[in-house]
């Protein structure tokens, strides 16, 4: 699935998935739970890479989603866009 959310608020990130042929996909994620962005994005970074695929967060911040009231808020941002090497993020 291309997006993929929790309910409730929740880090979420952007991920660019691509393989070494044909154009990438775009995916976004968010987790109960996760303390930091790269904890919303490493199981499907971990999927992508196990499929022998590239994955890339492009960015991130919050999102408030709530199935019962329909309503998606996104708002906020994390820093450190693009991640680097040994950054802690």
């Amino acid at each position: 699935d291309s997006v993929y959310l929790d309910e409730g608020a929740h880090k979420y990130v952007l991920i660019r998935a691509s393989a070494r042929t044909g154009p990438p996909k775009y995916l976004v994620r968010s987790k109960r739970g996760a303390d930091y962005h790269r904890d919303a994005a490493r199981p499907c970074q971990e999927e992508l890479h196990m499929h022998g695929l590239r994955a890339e967060v492009l960015g991130g911040g919050r999102i408030d989603f709530s199935v019962s009231q329909k309503r998606i808020k996104i708002y906020g941002f994390s820093y450190g866009f693009p991640w680097r090497e040994g950054a802690g993020h």
